[in-house]
């Protein structure tokens, strides 16, 4: 009976392609070791008299079906060269359904890229213990496996440090492989039975393994797992340093050389219908290109915007979103962004600078 049990569940478990894509399939059922009793009775009557029912029963212990997903940040992390201690987030999930620990094997020598990264100074691999994808004082190092309970995912931070003399878009693969620790389950095909080597709940005896499928699909084996994560070099910085520059009165009187932190004392009449002159300096340092720039300002609350006043270099811009590269249309009392598309900045030598100035008046 067992035995029959045993290969209709694998049965099930071949079927399962067909039913669910493989990456969306976890957490398996019932948990392993659960022990399920099924009882057939039989009642029956002689010359009119019922007759003591009869039964007969069954009873099965749940295996452990051993499955892992691991997955890698969706974009690029920017670093720059040389760099150190650089984070790429890995999470790895137990969607199996029982307890079971996994090896985790960094690769930083993959190929097919242009630098390798090496081992960070603070570490390889972390347990991102507050989950905030940032290598900090509270989460820990790894140096043994990971034990995870059935459908338990964990964050893990992968270290790393990044080369000298990279140029600007330079990419360096790396990749996280999991592997259940449970002998012999590593690379087993999909639907092996590992006699008496299942990790069921606490307080349970052994129960048998069971190999689950991976994302490729009924042939991949699901106690393993890998991704690959990338960096990408983007030496370039872009900073951003706003001032005011101006200052109008409601009498016509306009001061400059005004200081966003500290005004001078000519500057600090700032009373409603005062119209102040702000000033935006973009810079672009390093090597490389940094990508799409924009400036954005939204009008604050209690002031109005002034109408045409953005100058971009001390070119005059128009307010309507057209081919001059800035706008605020629909702008007024609180109301609109000044928007400013700088585009793709190349930098390799001195910085550059770009300057944008525009006016808002206080209510």
């Amino acid at each position: 009976m067992f035995a029959s049990l045993l290969r209709a569940g694998l049965a099930l478990l071949a079927a399962l392609p067909l039913l669910y894509p493989w990456s969306t399939v976890y957490a398996l059922g019932t948990a392993a070791g659960t022990t399920i009793n099924n009882n057939a009775t039989a009642t029956y009557s002689i010359g009119g008299v019922p007759a003591p029912p009869v039964s007969s029963g069954v009873s099965i212990r749940v295996d452990e079906l051993i499955n892992v997903r691991v997955t890698a940040p969706v974009s690029a992390t920017a670093v720059n060269t040389p760099d150190s201690n650089k984070v790429l987030v890995f999470t790895v999930t137990n969607i199996g359904n029982g307890p079971e620990s996994f090896n985790l094997t960094p690769n930083l020598s993959v190929g097919g890229d242009q630098f390798n990264p090496t081992p960070g100074t603070a570490g390889q691999l972390f347990l991102d213990v507050n989950n905030n994808g940032v290598l900090d004082g509270g989460d820990t190092l790894i140096s043994a496996s990971l034990a995870l309970a059935a459908n338990q995912s964990a964050s893990i931070l992968l270290v790393s440090n990044i080369p000298s003399s990279r140029i600007n878009g330079d990419q360096g693969v790396v990749t996280l492989a999991v592997a259940a620790t449970t002998a012999g389950a590593a690379g087993a095909a999909p639907g092996t039975v590992l006699i008496g080597l299942g990790t069921p709940a606490v307080g349970v005896g052994s129960v048998d393994a069971v190999i689950g499928a991976g994302p490729g699909g009924p042939a991949d084996s699901g106690a393993d797992d890998s991704v690959n994560g990338t960096y990408v070099v983007a030496n370039v910085t872009v900073t951003v340093s706003k001032v005011i520059i101006a200052v109008t009165s409601p009498f016509g009187v306009t001061t400059t050389g005004c200081n966003v932190g500290v005004p001078p004392a000519a500057c600090t009449a700032l009373v409603p219908g005062t119209i102040i002159q702000y000033e935006v300096t973009v810079t672009i340092a390093g090597t490389g290109t940094a990508q799409g720039v924009q400036v954005t300002d939204n009008v604050p609350a209690n002031t109005t915007y002034v109408g045409n006043s953005i100058r971009f270099n001390t070119a005059t811009r128009t307010d309507a979103v057209d081919p001059d590269n800035a706008s605020c249309a629909g702008c007024g009392n609180a109301v609109g962004t000044v928007t400013v598309l700088i585009g793709d900045v190349t930098v390799a030598g001195a910085p550059i600078t770009h300057v944008i100035d525009y006016k808002f008046t206080i209510n």
